[in-house]
């Protein structure tokens, strides 16, 4: 098959087997219908086309290996030539078949009455009580198909009864939904393949045939009238379950709700909604899931969730028993990104602040981003506003982390409207410096808030400690090709080990490297000295972040960034400090401890010392630089540097 040019064949026989093969004649009914048993299709074929010649002349030798005991399948194959090839006849022999004792003869019956009917349009329509074996209300002249399922819609085979169901599709009219019934009625909730075949028959006729159902007594008694509580048997859930029926919205509500439907299954009929047409029905139904309180806890808070997710926005306002449903649910959702869906879609102001909390907490993760996403869309700006300037923390120092919190958050967004935010604080020169880098870094991701930033550093607005943090920002921002230019002269690209200037950063996230060798020079004391102060999955000194994980936090480009602007970025708790000692010794590191009377910092070699306040000359001041070096680029080389940031991109949570 894979030389479609030229093609292979290969035989596979025992040894000294001679290459030979019987001489196919089909010149005769008799060589026509031993062709016919062949096991070979394109012998077959010839036999096929021979015995549609033949016409009558081959009827007799056709009916007596279809009347016979034999192989099934040669019993069908001489079925096919008698349906489809004996105009007037074909009929006769259908009849026969329907009432054969082998299930597939009588599918096969079905299948040629099915091609009678919309291969020869001509075809007569027939009368249905022939085939019924019952007593007609008068007569009634149907396809031949629609009166073949009629007369089989009983059969006691589920596989008869799949392939009637099938059938029904494509009709349009009357029988059909008493037909669709009659099969429905014997659906036992366990065959998933009945199902669908119920499901496939049914097509765009769900309401007429759920309507039949409910009135032919498909349901438990007392279910017969449209509208009523449906009993979840096996059979009703499934069915409902697969149902596409406006009507199915009020049994799928009753189904949820019911008492014996247990959570898990509750969220497998909840989803059936999504396939549901939209109308009156349907968002009646989920109004009422998403605000009902009866049964178990953990049930209610499930489906109260998934319901509102599918429900479209309106105002709960109005309504203060649904405001506090809805209410319920987000505290059961703090935290979660259904949370956010949720406030989102109902406009719920009083949970901002909630968002805003979210966002502060975790700045760097999916939900935290998504939070900050969702107040810019709503215009949330005086909360965030106020945010940025420590509104929303307790004490100086924990304003400030709030404040920085909400500048990364909104850096990390990417959403335009973040910028008019973060440009106030880049322009206060008396905001802390590792906020105003954060917004730095998100501002310049427009091009009105880039070009802002390049103004002012054009203009020295910001002393030397911003310039890691202005290069790295600028350099991948979108800006045109003379303000690029600019950019390049303001903040050239630092040289690497050959004294080249390193390609931007846009073009160093598109470098591969060597896992494996990056492992070893991370690992090396001599070379990278990366584990000289992080950890990596228990080695290496702990001065700088912990990278164990590293690779499922940051992007490639954010990795290069902070290789190569180490200072553009400082994480919290990883500031560095200065302490200088009254004896004119002065030591620098992160700080470790902080007490009334001493201080605790650990240098870039990971010593950790102790210094008593009292031997201090000033108190400790914290730098604008980050104590990793910054010319790691002018050590390693290219392909080095790329094949530490390719193994610390596999460094994945476990």
């Amino acid at each position: 098959m894979g030389d479609a040019d030229k093609g292979r064949l290969f035989r596979v026989a025992p040894p000294k087997t001679p290459y030979k093969f019987p001489k196919v004649d089909v010149s005769t009914v008799e060589g026509a219908i031993a062709a016919l048993k062949s096991p070979n299709e394109a012998t077959r074929y010839l036999a096929w086309e021979a015995l549609k010649t033949f016409g009558e002349d081959a009827e007799t030798p056709l009916a007596k290996i279809f009347e016979s005991k034999a192989n099934p399948r040669l019993r069908a194959r001489a079925l096919w030539l008698l349906g489809k090839t004996l105009d007037e006849k074909s009929e006769l022999y259908v009849r026969k078949a329907i009432r054969d004792q082998n299930a597939d003869i009588r599918i096969t019956a079905l299948r040629i009455a099915r091609e009678l009917d919309w291969n020869d349009h001509s075809f007569p329509e027939v009368d249905i009580a022939n085939y019924a074996n019952k007593p007609s209300d008068g007569p009634q002249k149907v396809r031949l198909t629609l009166a073949v399922v009629t007369a089989l819609a009983n059969d006691s085979a589920p596989e008869v009864r799949r392939e009637c169901a099938i059938a029904l599709r494509h009709f349009k009219a009357d029988p059909k939904p008493q037909l669709w019934a009659q099969l429905a009625k014997h659906h036992d909730g366990k065959d998933r393949w009945y199902l669908e075949a119920l499901g496939i028959g049914a097509g765009n006729d769900w309401d007429a045939c759920i309507a039949t159902l409910y009135r032919i007594g498909g349901f438990p008694p007392g279910n017969r009238d449209e509208g009523a509580e449906v009993e979840p048997t096996p059979a009703v859930l499934d069915i409902f379950w697969r149902s596409r029926s406006r009507k199915a919205a009020l049994a799928l509500g009753s189904i949820v709700r019911h008492k014996s439907v247990r959570r898990d299954d509750a969220l497998r009929y909840l989803r059936a909604f999504d396939f549901l047409p939209d109308g009156f029905e349907k968002e009646n139904q989920l109004t009422q899931l998403a605000f009902f309180t009866e049964g178990d806890e953990q049930k209610v808070a499930l489906v109260s969730a998934e319901a509102l997710n599918r429900l479209k926005g309106f105002d709960v306002s109005k309504n203060a028993a649904q405001k506090a449903a809805l209410n319920r649910v987000l505290d059961s959702l703090k935290g979660q990104p259904q949370f956010l869906t949720l406030v989102e879609k109902f406009n719920v102001t009083d949970r901002y602040p909630d968002l805003l909390a979210l966002a502060q907490a975790k700045p760097d993760d999916q939900v935290g981003i998504d939070a900050i996403r969702v107040l810019l869309s709503k215009g949330a700006k005086e909360l965030l506003v106020a945010a940025l300037e420590g509104g929303s923390g307790a004490g100086e120092e924990g304003r400030r982390r709030a404040a920085l919190a909400t500048a990364t958050a909104l850096s990390n967004s990417g959403d335009g409207a973040a910028s008019p935010l973060l440009l106030p604080v880049v322009k206060n020169d008396k905001a802390p410096a590792d906020i105003r880098r954060q917004a730095i870094k998100g501002a310049a991701r427009t091009k009105p808030g880039a070009s802002e930033v390049l103004k002012l550093a054009e203009a020295k607005a910001f002393d030397e400690t911003f310039a890691p943090a202005l290069a790295a920002a600028l350099s991948t921002a979108p800006l045109d090709a003379a303000q690029q230019k600019l950019v390049a002269t303001l903040f050239p690209a630092p040289a690497g080990k050959d004294a080249k200037p390193l390609p931007p950063l846009t073009e160093l996230a598109k470098l591969k490297g060597n896992a494996g060798n990056g492992a070893k020079l991370f690992a090396s004391g001599m070379t990278a000295k990366c584990n000289n102060c992080h950890i990596v999955n228990n080695q290496g000194k702990e001065v700088g972040p912990n990278l164990s994980e590293i690779g499922t936090k940051l992007s490639r480009q954010a990795m290069w960034e902070s290789i190569i602007y180490p200072s553009a970025g400082i994480s919290h708790n990883y500031e560095t400090y200065t302490a200088a000692l009254s004896d004119g010794t002065v030591f620098t590191g992160l700080l470790i401890s902080e007490t009334a009377d001493a201080v605790t910092l650990r240098n870039i070699e990971a010593i950790t010392k102790t210094i008593p306040k009292k031997s201090l000359e000033e108190p400790i001041v914290k730098q604008k630089i980050s104590l990793m070096p910054a010319d790691l680029a002018k050590t390693l080389s290219l392909e080095e540097m790329s094949d530490i940031v390719e193994h610390l991109m596999t460094l994945k949570k476990k």
